[in-house]
């Protein structure tokens, strides 16, 4: 953990904690109500025809923010349907980055798969310091502190400590992500890909991303995630569990070189123009290499 105040960390792991615990009666509460798809409006940074913000969104951003409203401290935050100055008008000591509800169009058309919250906290110094996601529907909560990713059900209190998978081959049957329901992605992600997919074709794909994919890497389900054109907003409330984990986290930068990717808050509605994460760095530097990408 970084070196913040004991009594502040305690009052945000509380925070984030009630957060997690939260957020799926909400989420269940407004899916059994037959509402929460009711259109609220555009969502910065995106066409209408890749995402909007609906009734269940801002009820996620609003539970969260009242949450850490409660606990005193000095915060901003970043969400995907806004910026928030929380009990200051000047400078923060803790940022937090939040995907409040992912998967809002799949719950906006009626599918009840893959709904997440996710989100980071940073230092004032843009350090991670805690990070927590929710798996609402299969009810599974995941941590990100102190060099450890875990895990645990909703119903429990007893947690396991996850780990990124070792494989450093495509050889090694590879699960890679992607977010591939929206054509405009696919159009974009086959070609970069087509060279992997024909030269393994035991490579298997899974077609969603954003946020909820870095607790999956952390878990090891899920091998790496290349996307092109990425939001940042689906990066940064899930890059904690890449730090605690220990995995790379790579963007293609002005001069088409692969570099770390940083949280900047500054960028927060930008895109990463190619955005990779992988298990290993030897993986990452076979995908490099399969797509051709330099």
């Amino acid at each position: 953990m970084q070196n913040i105040n004991s009594q502040h960390f305690q009052i945000i792991a509380t925070a984030a904690e009630k957060f997690t615990q939260s957020v799926p009666a909400k989420v269940m509460e407004l899916y059994s109500a037959n509402i929460g798809s009711e259109i609220i409006g555009p969502v910065q940074g995106r066409p209408i025809t890749e995402d909007l913000q609906i009734l269940v969104d801002k009820e996620c951003d609003d539970l969260f923010q009242s949450i850490i409203t409660e606990t005193g401290l000095l915060f901003d935050i970043y969400s995907e349907h806004g910026y928030y100055n929380i009990n200051h008008k000047s400078n923060p000591d803790y940022i937090a980055v939040i995907d409040p509800f992912d998967g809002s169009s799949l719950f906006r058309n009626g599918i009840p798969a893959e709904w997440w919250s996710v989100f980071s906290i940073y230092d004032n110094n843009f350090n991670p310091i805690l990070g927590k996601a929710i798996d609402i529907l299969r009810k599974e909560s995941y941590e990100a502190k102190d060099d450890l990713v875990s895990m645990k059900s909703i119903s429990s209190d007893t947690s396991i400590n996850i780990s990124p998978s070792n494989k450093t081959s495509f050889s090694s049957n590879i699960w890679i992500a992607a977010y591939l329901m929206d054509p405009s992605y696919l159009d974009q992600w086959h070609p970069l890909a087509q060279n992997i997919l024909k030269k393994w074709p035991s490579t298997k794909i899974w077609p969603n991303g954003g946020s909820s994919i870095y607790p999956w890497i952390s878990r090891g389900i899920i091998d790496a995630y290349l996307m092109i054109n990425e939001p940042r907003s689906e990066i940064d409330p899930g890059l904690s569990f890449a730090y605690f984990s220990g995995y790379p986290v790579y963007e293609i930068d002005t001069n088409n070189q692969f570099v770390p990717y940083k949280f900047n808050p500054n960028h927060t509605h930008e895109r990463s123009k190619l955005l990779l994460a992988s298990c290993t760095k030897e993986l990452a530097n076979e995908i490099i290499n399969e797509c051709n990408i330099n």
